[in-house]
């Protein structure tokens, strides 16, 4: 029994060490690759100045490749930060309270259906 605890174990750190690197390192890397892609597109702008005051102009295309990246990344921020959360969801302990085990085992099954969409049952 010890021994299927500790493979059980050493099977969910590999699962949230792969979870991490195929899932949650990839999502930064492409959220990389679209700030850059902003950082670009602000790059084009042209200052102008008026009345003492400098302001920075954009071709109308690309004003709208500004918007539409921002809007990608913001989206794509929101999206990482909901996979961080359902895997640091699913390594918290359970809480057990005063109804004992049949509480913490439906929790455990609720958080279990709602992070992998299976139809576990207890």
């Amino acid at each position: 029994m010890q021994q299927h605890i500790l493979d059980i174990a050493n099977d969910e750190q590999q699962r949230i060490g792969l979870e991490l690197h195929d899932g949650t390192q990839q999502e930064l890397t492409g959220l990389s690759l679209i700030a850059n892609a902003l950082q670009k597109n602000l790059e084009n702008a042209t200052p102008a100045e008026t009345n003492g005051l400098q302001k920075w102009q954009f071709e109308a295309s690309d004003f709208q490749r500004l918007k539409d990246t921002s809007a990608l990344l913001s989206k794509r921020l929101a999206e990482a930060n909901k996979n961080v959360r359902d895997l640091a969801h699913g390594i918290m302990p359970v809480q057990i309270d005063a109804e004992g085990l049949r509480s913490a085992l439906d929790e455990l099954v609720s958080s279990v259906n709602a992070i992998e969409n299976d139809k576990c049952s207890f």
